[in-house]
């Protein structure tokens, strides 16, 4: 198995992050311990929201007393953490995110199960993931049929995720490769000169294999990326486990079907955009080949059903 990404992105991104924001820190704190604990969380997820409101033309003052403030409590760890400003405080997709507190047998689990797939996945699966510092769970009113794989983050909040609490081993993997995936999608495009899809975030007109209402271009293209990315993981766990196939093979006939609607709009992709796709397409398609082709034909013809029920 092999995850296609590249780590000097996310370096030149974090060097960009430590050269604006360690002044601001210096200069926000009078009291050397606060300073120190600050510095010690520079690369947190509230870090990088701090300095993504103090680069707005209209900083919300509030919101920067209050990264203040976080940030100089105890360091920041790897792990599940209850707090508010590591979700955006609005609807997603028309439906309320609502927190969960965590209990301690919860992050214990979770821990405990992050360490087996980090003994059981390729290292290259733990090199992808170190992308996401900090976890927090949710419920999300509205999708309850949707919670079992929730997950979401924000280019805000570098390097901060929520999902539900299903903290089951291989949907932990699922969120947690999901959100990676975002993360270094948003980071491949953010040093890209140039659109990666002529009106790939306007033109809301295609039926997305992953979503019920009509989603630009760029929406199904990460959904290919994330979601191939998905599939791997999924399927290399699955070989060990026996488990939740049902899953796999659904994620795998909506990545194809994801696939088959990008071939037909090439012309609208750039070259960058294309050359991130020939990384990951080669990788599905040999996983992909790898299940039953009556299982592969029965999922893939559930999604195209699904497709023609979101076209009426």
């Amino acid at each position: 198995m092999m995850l296609p990404f590249n780590n000097a992105f996310r370096k030149s991104y974090e060097n960009a992050q430590l050269k604006f924001i360690e002044p601001v820190l210096k200069t926000a704190y009078t009291d050397s311990k606060e300073l120190n604990i600050a510095l010690l969380n520079i690369m947190s997820p509230i870090s990088f929201l701090l300095a993504s409101e103090l680069k707005k033309s209209k900083p919300d003052g509030d919101l920067i007393l209050r990264c203040i403030e976080n940030l100089k409590q105890d360091p920041i760890s790897f792990g599940v953490i209850d707090g508010e400003l590591l979700l955006t405080p609005i609807d997603t997709r028309g439906d309320q995110i609502n927190f969960l507190k965590s209990n301690e047998n919860e992050r214990a689990l979770f821990l405990e199960n992050i360490k087996k797939l980090k003994d059981t996945l390729p290292i290259i699966w733990t090199d992808f993931i170190s992308i996401i510092n900090t976890i927090t769970f949710v419920s999300v009113t509205g999708k309850e049929e949707l919670l079992e794989h929730f997950s979401g983050s924000d280019s805000d909040r570098w390097g901060a995720m929520h999902m539900s609490n299903n903290i089951d081993l291989l949907n932990i993997a699922e969120c947690l490769t999901h959100e990676a995936s975002h993360h270094w999608m948003n980071l491949y495009e953010f040093y890209t000169s140039g659109e990666f899809i002529d009106d790939g975030w306007t033109n809301n007109s295609f039926v997305s294999p992953w979503r019920r209402d009509k989603r630009p271009l760029m929406g199904i293209y990460h959904g290919i990326y994330v979601f191939a990315n998905v599939f791997i993981v999924l399927q290399y766990l699955n070989n060990l486990y026996q488990k939740d196939c049902n899953r796999l093979h659904y994620v795998g006939a909506q990545v194809k079907r994801g696939i088959e609607i990008i071939e037909l709009n090439y012309k609208y992709l750039s070259p960058n955009a294309l050359n991130l796709l020939s990384d990951i397409i080669p990788i599905f398609e040999t996983a992909y080949l790898k299940s039953p082709k009556e299982v592969r034909h029965d999922y893939y013809q559930k999604i195209l059903k699904e497709e023609l029920s979101k076209q009426h």
